[in-house]
């Protein structure tokens, strides 16, 4: 998506995009070497500082921007010439991109952000990689919601469309989980959409899993199968707070919670 926005301000400019992880192995000093420029805008610290490096390292000029809130900051570095990125003192981010917590956590600390926003605040993520694509839609799994739909543009442009469509199917999933509450069938339209529909929507990016482990999904019928011995010791499991639970205790409590 992101290199379709681009192209339309020069359709004629050539542009590759690489749907991975910056910091993955090919992408490495020689491969930094073949530009002559480098312009970073990405969305965390550590990715952040690594191209710095990278950058330094190739001897070539970075130009770093980003946003915070509304807040913009540009800076140009150059070997030799200029301060580099970590040349002076950032603060630990108090906060957490969307698309990092949603489709590439890399740390305890983004699931945690993720399990909380997903349940308590925002079930529906502002999609952060198509600016054409804007939501009011604010709700959550155990709260009031402020709007029952997105408010989206009515963009022509196919790819918005597919984007915005998928957005729509979304919200009317997680608008039937919410009116399942204190039902039977809550627990599995949960469970299933958290860890079956939303895990293979993620497999279905496969350039994201060349160089690492692909999620694994979950089957809420399948899992509760498999755990009916463990149903019988749930009160002990209870009691157990400080160990750390297995797939199928961790599933028997939350079906009865």
């Amino acid at each position: 998506m992101a290199k379709e926005a681009a192209q339309r301000f020069n359709p004629n400019v050539k542009l590759e995009a690489h749907h991975a992880n910056i910091k993955d192995p090919q992408f490495n000093v020689e491969w930094f070497k073949g530009f002559t420029m480098v312009f970073n805008a990405l969305d965390n610290l550590d990715a952040r500082r690594h191209v710095n490096k990278m950058c330094l390292a190739a001897d070539l000029p970075l130009i770093e921007s980003g946003t915070t809130g509304f807040n913009g900051q540009v800076q140009v570095i150059k070997k030799g010439k200029t301060a580099c990125y970590d040349c002076t003192t950032k603060e630990t981010p108090k906060s957490f991109p969307v698309c990092t917590i949603r489709s590439t956590p890399s740390q305890p600390i983004h699931c945690i952000v993720w399990g909380k926003s997903y349940l308590l605040r925002y079930v529906m993520p502002i999609s952060c990689c198509n600016l054409e694509v804007r939501l009011k839609f604010s709700s959550e799994v155990f709260g009031a919601s402020e709007d029952d739909s997105p408010d989206l543009d009515h963009s022509e442009d196919s790819e918005n469309a597919k984007e915005i469509e998928k957005l729509r199917q979304e919200a009317q999933a997680l608008k039937q989980i919410k009116e399942a509450m204190g039902t039977e069938k809550f627990p599995q339209l949960l469970f299933d959409k958290v860890y079956k529909d939303d895990i293979e929507r993620l497999r279905s990016m496969e350039e994201m899993w060349k160089t690492r482990r692909p999620p694994k999904p979950l089957e809420y019928t399948s899992v509760i199968q498999e755990s009916a011995d463990t149903e019988e010791r749930k009160e002990q499991i209870l009691k157990d707070g400080q160990r750390i639970w297995d797939l199928h205790e961790n599933v028997i409590i939350f079906k009865d919670r």
